[in-house]
């Protein structure tokens, strides 16, 4: 599992280094004709990349919740992805479109078929659809542009085609994703600590049992690594109630083991040595569930709120009138 931490590494780096570059060959040159996102987006999202560390950090020690921490970096990624790719270039013969997947596309001002106004700016052509961010530069040059151009244009309403509050709530897709976001993300975090604790247990099927001498140990993040004979290593995870004595093992006698894991780091489940029986698979599958049970707990209790509080924002934000104004204030200000 621990290479898994070459992926999100890889990503951030190479959205590191593309963020850079797009940040670098914006002279002013470039910035003349070309609506763009500023450079806010550009730091926030490096921000949000640093998120990454702890993620690389704990997938590498076999650590599930290093997912928690890639799912927090998925906004400043997105970010930073924004922020290079998505610009629309224009000038007297029509303008390119550069979306936030990298496709670019060419269009005359005789191609756009609408405007739909709002907090962000949607332009119509045929099917294709380009957002202007109510952040982007040199938006309103450019919409002149296109509105002297091209007569025919239709201004549409000031509506989106989908709203998850009916239209009554301004900023609303802000607003659903602000509530969704950390209910999605309890969830997960949920279901993981959840598989972990109550899980399929490890059967002796899964195991493997061999005879090893240990000749050295070093304590790494709370838990042992052994190195054997042949180099090599396994691992101990402590828990409470349980006391292992490495240095003991270490004494050039043979001891059976009883293992599981991948060849970066073989975890032990049980091993005996010459005065019987130290360390049990049973005992430590009990002392991890009585630590971890009310973490878990807790965890499903703040899954819980954060979905109540998703389902009543939906609730009152698409009905607001039968709730009182202070109800409606504790969930969306003075949008309603």
């Amino acid at each position: 599992m621990r290479y898994l931490a070459f992926v999100p590494a890889a990503i951030a780096l190479y959205l590191l280094v593309r963020s850079v570059a797009a940040k670098a060959a914006r002279s002013p040159d470039w910035q003349k004709n070309r609506v763009y996102l500023p450079n806010l987006l550009f730091w926030v999202g490096l921000l949000g990349n640093l998120f990454v560390i702890p993620s690389v950090i704990l997938l590498w020690q076999e650590d599930w919740l290093g997912l928690a921490f890639i799912a927090l970096s998925l906004m400043g990624w997105s970010m930073q992805l924004a922020y290079a790719n998505c610009w629309v270039r224009f000038d007297e013969r029509g303008f390119t479109h550069h979306t936030f997947f990298g496709r670019t596309c060419e269009f005359t001002y005789r191609d756009v078929t609408g405007i739909r106004w709002g907090s962000d700016i949607r332009l119509y052509c045929g099917k294709h659809l380009i957002l202007l961010d109510s952040m982007a530069v040199n938006a309103s040059r450019f919409l002149h542009w296109v509105k002297k151009r091209n007569k025919q244009i239709r201004n549409l309403p000031d509506r989106i085609r989908w709203d998850p509050y009916g239209h009554n709530v301004s900023r609303g897709k802000l607003n659903f994703f602000a509530y969704l976001i950390p209910c999605v993300l309890f969830g997960v975090i949920a279901i993981i600590a959840g598989f972990a604790v109550f899980g399929p247990p490890e059967s002796e099927e899964t195991t493997i049992r061999s005879e090893v001498v240990f000749q050295s140990w070093e304590e790494s993040s709370g838990d042992y690594r052994l190195t054997a004979e042949d180099g090599t290593v396994y691992g101990i995870t402590l828990y409470k109630g349980l006391s292992v004595d490495p240095e003991a093992l270490c004494d050039g006698r043979t001891v059976y083991t009883v293992w599981s894991g991948d060849k970066a780091t073989r975890w032990i489940q049980q091993f005996q040595g010459p005065k019987g029986m130290i360390f049990t698979f049973a005992e430590k599958k009990e002392a991890y569930k009585n630590d971890q049970l009310w973490g878990f707990v807790g965890l499903v209790l703040i899954w819980f709120l954060t979905l109540l509080c998703f389902l009543f924002s939906l609730r009152i934000g698409r009905d607001p009138d039968r709730f009182r104004p202070w109800i409606r204030r504790l969930f969306f200000r003075d949008d309603l």
